[in-house]
C-alpha cells in the first residue's frame, strides 16, 4: 500500500502545480499575441506516460496523482482555449484523452510474490485513473462557471473543445450540461444585447459565438438529449433549471427538452429581428443551425418541416427569377425565414 501523504509533500506538490500553471498561462498568452500555434499539447502528450511511470515505479500516495489529474485537465482546457474552434488541432487534444481512457485502470504491483493483487489507482471518491477520467467533468464544469471572465474568442474555443469531447462520449452525457448552461445564460436570462460599458455583465452578442461550436460539433447529441428529456440529477438545479424568460413561457422542467429547444429557437427569432445588425445576423445563423441539427438527427421537432417547405419555396422563386448556374448561385443566406411555430 502507498504511504500516507505528508504535509510537506502536499504543500510541495501544490506549489509546483501553481508554478507550472502560471508558466503555461504565460505561454498561452504569448501564443495569442504572436499567432504561433500552441505547444501545450506536447506537455499533455508527455504528461500522461509520466503519470503512469511515477505511479508504477514509486509508492507515492494517491492524493498526489489526484493533483496530477486536475493539472491534466487544466492543461487540456488551456490548450483548447488558445486553439481556434475551427482548427483540427483540437481533434488532437481529444484523441489524447481517448487514448488515455483506453489505457484502462492504472495499477501497480504492491509486493513481489505469487497471488499478490495489484493496487489500482482509485481516487478517494472512488473513480479510477484512467478508466473514469477522474475530475474531468467537474473541472470542465467549474471552468464553464467561470467562463464569463473569458474573452469571446477563448470562450468559443473552449466550447469547441468541450463539444468535441462530449460528441465522442467523454464524460458520458455530463459534459453537455455545459451547453445547457450556456444556452440558458444566453437565451433564458434577461441581459443586455450588446455591451455598453466595460464593467457591464456579458451581453448576448458575446455569448453567441460560443453556441455555434456546440451545434456544429455536438448538435445531433443535443437534439437527442432534448428529445429524451435528459436531466442531470447530480448537478445543482440552479445550473439546469429554466431561467426567468423560459419560466414565463411555461418551461418548467430542468435539463434538456423539446419544449426548451423550441423556446431557444423562438428567442433566436426575436434576436434575429433586433436593431443590432451583427447580433441579428448571428442569431439568424444560429436559428438555421438549430433547424438543421434536428433534421439531420432524424428527430421530429415542431416547426422544422414547415421551415423546410418555406426554404424550398423561396429557393424556387429565386431560381425562376434569376435562373440557376455557376453565375447565379441561389441560397437562402441573408434572408429571414422562420417557421410559424416560432
Amino acid at each position: 500500500m502507498a504511504l500516507a501523504v505528508t504535509p510537506e509533500q502536499l504543500e510541495g506538490r501544490m506549489r509546483l502545480s501553481k508554478t507550472l500553471r502560471q508558466q503555461l498561462e504565460n505561454e498561452a498568452t504569448q501564443t495569442e499575441e504572436t499567432g504561433f500555434p500552441t505547444t501545450i499539447w506536447q506537455t499533455i502528450q508527455s504528461f500522461i506516460p509520466n503519470i503512469n511511470h511515477r505511479y508504477t515505479i514509486y509508492n507515492n500516495p494517491i492524493v498526489l496523482f489526484e493533483i496530477d489529474m486536475h493539472d491534466l485537465w487544466y492543461k487540456l482546457m488551456l490548450a483548447g482555449k488558445v486553439t481556434d474552434a475551427n482548427d483540427v488541432a483540437q481533434d488532437r487534444l481529444v484523441s489524447m484523452i481517448l487514448y488515455a481512457r483506453e489505457l484502462g485502470t492504472l495499477s501497480r504491483t504492491t509486493t513481489v510474490g505469487d497471488g499478490e493483487p495489484s493496487e489500482e489507482a482509485v481516487t478517494e471518491e472512488g473513480t479510477r485513473i484512467w478508466t473514469d477520467l477522474p475530475y474531468c467533468v467537474r473541472d470542465f464544469r467549474d471552468e464553464w462557471l467561470k467562463s464569463m471572465d473569458l474573452s469571446v474568442k477563448r470562450r468559443a474555443n473552449l466550447a469547441a473543445l468541450t463539444a468535441r469531447m462530449a460528441a465522442v462520449g467523454i464524460g458520458g452525457n455530463d459534459l453537455t450540461a455545459n451547453a445547457l448552461w450556456l444556452f440558458r445564460e444566453m437565451l433564458e436570462i434577461p441581459r443586455r444585447l450588446t455591451r455598453v460599458d466595460l464593467g457591464d455583465e456579458v451581453p448576448v452578442e458575446e455569448l453567441l459565438p460560443a453556441c455555434f461550436p456546440w451545434l456544429r460539433l455536438c448538435g445531433p447529441k443535443l437534439v437527442k438529449l432534448s428529445f429524451n428529456n435528459h436531466t442531470f440529477p447530480n448537478l445543482d438545479p440552479q445550473l439546469t433549471e429554466p431561467g426567468e424568460l423560459a419560466r414565463k413561457a411555461n418551461i418548467k422542467d430542468p435539463g434538456f427538452s423539446i419544449d426548451r429547444w423550441v423556446f431557444w429557437r423562438q428567442r433566436l427569432k426575436e434576436l434575429g429581428r433586433c436593431e443590432h445588425a451583427q447580433l441579428a445576423e448571428g442569431a439568424r445563423g444560429l436559428y438555421k443551425n438549430m433547424i438543421r441539427q434536428g433534421l439531420e438527427a432524424g428527430v421530429k421537432i415542431p416547426g422544422e418541416a414547415e421551415y423546410e417547405k418555406r426554404v424550398h419555396a423561396f429557393m424556387q422563386q429565386k431560381i425562376e427569377k434569376f435562373g440557376f448556374g455557376e453565375r447565379n448561385m441561389v441560397t437562402s443566406e441573408g434572408f429571414s425565414i422562420y417557421s410559424d411555430e416560432d
